[in-house]
């Protein structure tokens, strides 16, 4: 019987031979990105309101715009009463300039459809990878959404969405060259240096790499061929993206920045995305069973002497386990191998099966699909700007999600908040700038790295109504709080004689100082 790479030579043969006439046509590339942009925000009830969960989405619009309209990026934090004036890099100045951009251009649904096109095309792109390494088409396409509901639980509009496409780009080339040499993979030293002023996931590059080259030395060791080239090659290419990426507005100290704040033990304990996964959500189940997958394909590599692979898999497992945040870049390096790996068990089970069994036809299937799944065509543009054009009225956005931020009673007293030291959640915190920037200053926001140990330990005292909240509340003379009705701090503050209800519903409630 013919495996699947035999046969699937003939349909790349037959797309070269339609020339211009298969490029008018959708590919099966172009459906699959259609399909996962719907399957993602179109068809769910919150739609694409999903990426509008996370507050810092805020601050980072607010900070694109302050950019857009001093033509700096500013070196002073212009947020908070808590530490005014003191020294701060917007280190993702260049994402957030483009969020504001688009904000400007066409609102929150120019933004959180160019979000959306983002994880649509990484994981395009990853599945175009998985086929062009070797994979089954069948299995790709069934890991690829696998993998995308298990990332889903970071898809907000942040940020680190540039890392996700970045990452899966970097990867695939390096897969490519690693295949056979080009001079493409030297297009990542330009995009270390973008992708630094996008997101400090930059960083995630240089570790890749490191582990190529150290790959490439202990398979030397073992005689595989070509492995000391391959060493020097990515060795300087690991020296030129590190170069790269000192192109920034910081130099040198923005990587100086992300080595302290990872050695920070306090964030690990108390911000939830750098804490280890909790195993108790539907999109875990997905995680944990490509987690499983990939550590059972670290063997039989090894066995294949190919360790580079392996290196990876066990780091970003590591990691993916230390921190919740660093899941979709496990899945974005695993998902690949895993599925090459689970083609070549799937080849031996076809090969030995009847010709009418389900596996054969099947693997009959995946051989005629996996010549049309081509690189993004012309039409998936054309896709975004019908998505954009067609899309009703009612089905965008015009603020934030409804079920994380009490946005009733914002806006009801926006203008008393905005003009009050106000002490609230951090999240909520981040929609006040939105919503009130520049009037609004706040006491903490989403960036805690900026804010440090000692104001996250005293906002975490008195949301918890610890013996010292009146001194603490006291100490940064707040005259208003705003929290959820069912915390320990609004249970005393309804009790103090200093405090009253100004508003209450269900999400929310508003005391001031008498």
């Amino acid at each position: 019987m013919a495996t699947s790479a035999s046969v699937s030579i003939p349909g790349v043969a037959a797309e070269q031979r339609t020339g211009w006439r298969a490029a008018l046509l959708p590919s099966l590339t172009d459906l699959f990105f259609l399909a996962a942009i719907a399957w993602m925000f179109m068809a769910p009830d919150i739609g694409w309101q999903a990426l509008l969960r996370d507050g810092d989405t805020g601050y980072h619009i607010r900070t694109g715009d302050l950019i857009l309209n001093t033509h700096h990026v500013p070196a002073a934090d212009p947020f908070s009463f808590s530490k005014p004036g003191q020294p701060w890099f917007a280190h993702e100045w260049l994402a957030e300039v483009v969020f504001a951009a688009l904000v400007r251009w066409a609102g929150l649904k120019a933004l959180v459809l160019f979000v959306g096109a983002l994880l649509a095309l990484y994981n395009t792109i990853l599945l175009r990878d998985s086929v062009r390494r070797g994979a089954n088409s069948v299995l790709a396409i069934a890991l690829v959404l696998a993998g995308s509901n298990a990332a889903s639980i970071h898809f907000h509009a942040r940020p680190h969405v540039f890392t996700l496409l970045l990452l899966t780009i970097s990867a695939a080339l390096i897969a490519r060259d690693r295949e056979r040499p080009t001079r493409w993979i030297w297009a990542l030293v330009p995009l270390t240096a973008v992708w630094a002023n996008l997101h400090g996931g930059f960083v995630i590059l240089l570790a890749l790499l490191g582990l190529v080259v150290a790959g490439s030395v202990v398979e030397m060791l073992l005689g595989q061929p070509g492995a000391r080239a391959m060493a020097v090659r990515y060795a300087g290419l690991l020296a030129g993206c590190a170069a790269a990426s000192a192109l920034n507005p910081r130099g040198i100290r923005l990587h100086l920045h992300i080595v302290e704040l990872l050695q920070v033990a306090w964030y690990k304990t108390h911000i939830s995305e750098y804490q280890s996964p909790a195993f108790h959500f539907e999109q875990m189940t997905f995680f944990m069973a490509v987690l499983f997958l990939g550590l059972a394909c670290v063997w039989p590599l090894l066995a294949k002497r190919r360790v580079t692979e392996p290196l990876w898999i066990l780091f970003f497992a590591y990691e993916s386990l230390v921190s919740a945040r660093n899941i979709p870049l496990f899945l974005v390096i695993a998902l690949p191998v895993v599925a090459m790996e689970l083609t070549t068990v799937w080849r031996r089970w076809a090969a030995a099966s009847s010709p009418k069994s389900t596996i054969a036809v099947l693997d009959d299937l995946a051989a005629q699909t996996s010549g049309r799944i081509r690189p993004v065509g012309v039409w998936t543009p054309l896709f975004v700007a019908g998505i954009l054009l067609f899309t009703p009225t009612n089905r965008w956005p015009t603020d934030f999600s409804p079920e994380t931020f009490p946005l009733a009673m914002l806006h009801k007293h926006a203008d008393e908040l905005a003009g009050s030291r106000v002490f609230t959640a951090d999240q909520w915190a981040d929609y006040l700038i939105y919503a009130n920037f520049p009037k609004q200053r706040v006491f903490i926001d989403g960036r805690s790295d900026f804010y440090g140990e000692e104001i996250g330990k005293a906002y975490l005292a008195m949301w918890q109504a610890e013996p010292d909240w009146r001194v603490r509340l006291n100490r940064y003379r707040f005259n208003r709080v705003l929290c959820p009705p069912d915390v320990p701090l609004a249970a005393v503050l309804r009790e103090s004689p200093e405090w009253r209800i100004v508003d209450q519903d269900r999400e929310a409630v508003l005391f001031a100082k008498n």
